[in-house]
């Protein structure tokens, strides 16, 4: 009976043991995958921010007065007026 009781705690110890190798492994393994995704993540973030310099010198561009004049002579045909008249409005005086 006693050899029983013996086997039967080195079975669960055996099952113990191995459950915590298991856990271990597994929690490495994780470890590893989210080392690995954060490292993409970070590349990722890298490749978007030169992007939005891009994106924002390409702005920054088209949005240039000398651009916009540009365009405004050249594809819709306006120009600086000749002749520039003022209209004064006066204001009555109110009782």
């Amino acid at each position: 009976m006693k050899k029983i009781n013996d086997k039967s705690k080195y079975i669960i110890l055996l099952i113990v043991i191995l459950f915590l190798v298991l856990l271990h492994l597994y929690i490495q393994t994780k470890s590893i995958t989210l080392k690995y995704e954060g490292t993409n993540l970070k590349i990722k973030l890298k490749d978007i921010k030169i992007k939005n310099r891009i994106l924002a010198s390409m702005l920054a561009k088209e949005e240039s007065l000398y651009r916009i004049e540009k365009r405004a002579k050249e594809e819709l045909g306006m120009s600086y007026p000749k002749d520039i008249n003022y209209i004064i409005i006066r204001e009555e005086n109110k009782k």
